[in-house]
């Protein structure tokens, strides 16, 4: 076979001559064959006359590209650039919250006819056509001369028509032509219903959040599943995590600002019950199968509560085993997580060209379980803790819980109720429900403890409200009814408002330093000296050991001093003591990195100051010739000393013969 461009000038000197000499009906092999290759180029020179005409560039002949150089009078000649033809199908564009990413889909054939199968390319390596290598292997070739790449990429390019598509890379609620939808795996979830045309493209387990279409809510009897959930926990925690489910798809208005954590010995069932919560989001999840655990990268946790937009996202198993490093490594990891939630804000990185990048950060809310309780008392404050005690699970409700999950009627219940979100919304009563229920349960809950325990836990009924709100205005339970369940979510919040203000005690600067004191004058790192020198009463317990020499027992130091006791007063020296319990903090994996003024600042608005001189948080005395700055405690506040004094052992200064 002979390539028509090759022929078209012999194909049209054979016509010419043949009008004088020979009769075009005599029908010769060499006449066919000419014949052929002159429709050959008449069919070319369409296809030049018409690339001309639309002002193209490049052509497609013979299942192959062509570049067209013109000359000066006009004339058109083609130039072979490759063995194939590719079409770009799709331009797809896609968007996680922060990056937009574009896409081509490639389809292509060679010269043959052999298909090549279809790739997506990232517009930015397009050009480059270094993914023709990597895609379709060594068949396609691209003719050897100066910017012959860059021909091909620009022919592709000419010759598509590509469909353009968006797709989300996160779940939750975004502006869809001119209403506010839920996506999720299955589409988008509005004021009507499923609509599977709104594309979402999600990895991993996120692949696994997916909704049905909404059913009538009257077929799902809220009622029953409401006290299941009452009825799960003993001490009656179950409506509070129902609540942080249902808050978790309010976060698009107002954004929460804390996590919710579950402690528990193994065997406690709270992994079973954090897999109820998140089957809400689909039929998939259960304790043994969740969206994140701790034992993933903080990176990837990072990424995976970003894209787990307005929805609960449960990072199971906290445990802190394992060497030195691990246990920081672990701590670090849930306090980078955690602390993200609390603070909105992800930790700031650079490109490899130093520009900033966008920071990912959870946009939903956090659900954590852990046998152990990540460090460090700002973060704690940033919990909702919640302790799930051995045989406190209720099994049989646990288990009811858990067959509605699979059989896919906790999924219909959150469908239907954010339907029903996104009907509200659109009548623009929404974020005025949510501000009014968020007033009504931080009253309800009282002023006691810590502020922002009182938000949070606010937080969880504001949640659980909303879904009540839901469930009366569709007619499933009545307003005593709704009453009723809020009254017992509200006691439930109370008693933990309480249990927080004490771990929040335990966790503060100011206790932790006592607390640090005394672990090391116990274990005979540091000791406390009399005021005017030597052992002090109560030695034993102050630092110092009997020593027996086998002529004479004496008592020695252990340790280094950190501070004196004059009566019923302790002075510490703040550098000396903050070097002996940075020391012992840090071989206990949980480092007191408390500065200082941070120190005295916590050690006197606890109240544990005894005396402090004007406009600081020390007093200077006179010890042993010298007026030292300290801290000033009543001694009964830092060590719990027996009533009875201890005899100084050792001489007696008028037996030392010199």
């Amino acid at each position: 076979a002979f390539h028509p461009w090759g022929h078209v000038k012999c194909a049209m000197s054979y016509v010419l001559f043949s009008k004088g000499t020979i009769d075009m009906k005599i029908e010769t092999p060499i006449i066919a064959q000419l014949e052929a290759e002159s429709g050959d180029a008449r069919q070319a020179a369409e296809i030049i006359a018409t690339t001309v005409h639309e002002q193209r560039h490049y052509a497609n002949f013979g299942g192959t590209f062509h570049l067209l150089k013109f000359g000066k009078k006009g004339e058109a000649t083609p130039v072979r650039l490759c063995n194939f033809t590719a079409e770009i199908e799709r331009e797809i564009i896609k968007n996680n919250g922060h990056e937009t990413l574009r896409y081509f889909t490639v389809s292509g054939r060679l010269e043959s006819g052999q298909p090549m199968p279809t790739v997506d390319v990232p517009a930015s390596e397009f050009n480059s056509l270094d993914w023709l290598t990597t895609a379709w292997g060594a068949s396609p070739q691209i003719a050897v001369g100066s910017r012959f790449k860059d021909h091909v990429a620009a022919a592709i390019k000419e010759h598509s028509d590509p469909e353009l598509v968006k797709l989300c890379q996160h779940i939750g609620w975004v502006q869809h032509s001119d209403e506010l939808i839920y996506l999720t795996a299955s589409g988008g979830i509005g004021v009507n219903g499923l609509n599977e045309d709104a594309r979402c493209e999600l990895q991993g387990a996120l692949a696994d959040f997916n909704l049905p279409d909404p059913v009538d809510p009257r077929t799902l009897d809220l009622s029953e599943i409401l006290a299941g959930f009452r009825d799960v926990h003993k001490d009656g925690i179950g409506l509070l995590l129902l609540g942080t489910a249902m808050r978790a798809t309010l976060c698009q208005y107002i954004p929460a600002t804390f996590s919710v954590y579950m402690q528990g010995t193994t065997g406690t069932y709270k992994s079973a019950l954090a897999g109820v919560l998140q089957s809400f989001w689909g039929i998939k999840f259960d304790g043994a199968h969740l969206p994140a655990n701790w034992s993933s990268t903080s990176n990837a946790n990072e990424k995976v509560a970003f894209l787990a937009k307005d929805a609960l996202l449960v990072v199971d198993d906290f445990i802190a085993r394992g060497t030195r490093s691990e246990v920081a490594k672990m701590h670090a990891n849930a306090e980078r997580l955690l602390r993200a939630q609390g603070n909105q804000a992800g930790r700031g990185r650079l490109t490899s060209k130093a520009e900033l990048r966008n920071a990912f950060y959870p946009r939903g809310l956090i659900l954590a379980t852990g046998e152990d309780v990540p460090n460090g008392r700002s973060l704690q404050a940033r919990l909702v803790y919640m302790n799930v005690a051995l045989g406190a699970i209720n099994i049989v409700e646990l288990t009811e819980l858990q067959r509605l999950a699979k059989m896919g009627e906790l999924t219909k219940i959150m469908s239907s109720f954010l339907q029903w979100l996104a009907l509200e919304a659109k009548d623009g009563q929404l974020t005025q429900l949510i501000e009014l229920a968020l007033e009504c349960d931080r009253g309800n809950i009282g002023k006691s403890g810590h502020a922002r325990t009182q938000d949070n836990l606010a937080n969880l009924l504001t949640g659980l409200r909303i879904f009540l709100h839901f469930c009366e205005e569709v007619g499933e339970i009545g307003a005593p009814e709704t009453e009723g369940f809020m009254d017992h979510a509200t006691e439930t919040a109370r008693r933990l408002v309480t249990l927080q203000a004490s771990l929040d005690h335990e966790s503060s600067d100011a206790q932790r330093f006592i607390e640090l004191i005394q672990i090391a004058v116990s274990s005979g790192k540091a000791h406390i000296e009399c005021c005017s020198g030597g052992n002090p009463e109560n030695s034993r317990a102050l630092g110092w050991r009997e020593v027996d020499t086998g002529t004479f027992r004496r008592i020695e130091a252990m340790g280094s001093r950190i501070g004196w006791v004059d009566g019923e007063t302790l002075y510490l020296s703040p550098g000396a003591s903050l070097s002996a319990i940075k020391s012992i903090s840090s071989a206990l994996d949980n480092h007191f990195g408390s500065s200082e003024r941070a120190i005295s600042k916590s050690l006197r608005e606890a109240g544990l100051l005894s005396r402090c001189d004007k406009g600081r948080n020390t007093t200077k005395v006179s010890i042993l010739g010298v007026r030292p700055n300290v801290y000033a405690f009543k001694i009964a506040d830092v060590f719990d000393l027996d009533s009875q004094t201890n005899v100084p052992i050792g001489y007696d200064p008028s037996e030392i013969p010199f």
